[in-house]
C-alpha cells in the first residue's frame, strides 16, 4: 500500500513533529542564506533579517518559541567571518 492508497487509515503528523520539520527546513534555509553571506552574494544584515522575518511570517516562530529560532540562526550564522 502506498500513501496515496491509505485513505481514512494514513496517520498524519502531530504538531509537534510538523513543527520538527518546519525547524529542520529553517535550519537549512538559514545554512543557505549564511553560505551566501560567506559569498559576498547577500549582506549579513539583510541575511539574518529576512532569515527571521520568514520564520515570524510562517508561524515557525510561534510554533516553536523564539528562542528555538534565534538558536538555530545563531548556529547557522555564527560559522560567517564578518568584516
Amino acid at each position: 500500500m502506498n500513501d496515496n492508497t491509505r485513505g481514512a487509515h494514513a496517520t498524519q503528523p502531530n504538531s509537534s513533529q510538523l513543527s520538527r520539520q518546519q525547524l529542520v527546513l529553517f535550519e537549512r534555509r538559514c545554512q543557505t542564506l549564511a553560505d551566501r553571506v560567506g559569498c559576498k552574494q547577500l549582506n549579513f544584515v539583510d541575511a539574518v533579517e529576512l532569515a527571521y522575518d520568514a520564520a515570524t511570517w510562517s508561524g515557525l516562530v510561534d510554533a516553536v518559541g523564539d528562542d528555538a529560532v534565534q538558536v538555530t540562526m545563531a548556529n547557522a550564522f555564527m560559522k560567517v567571518c564578518r568584516p
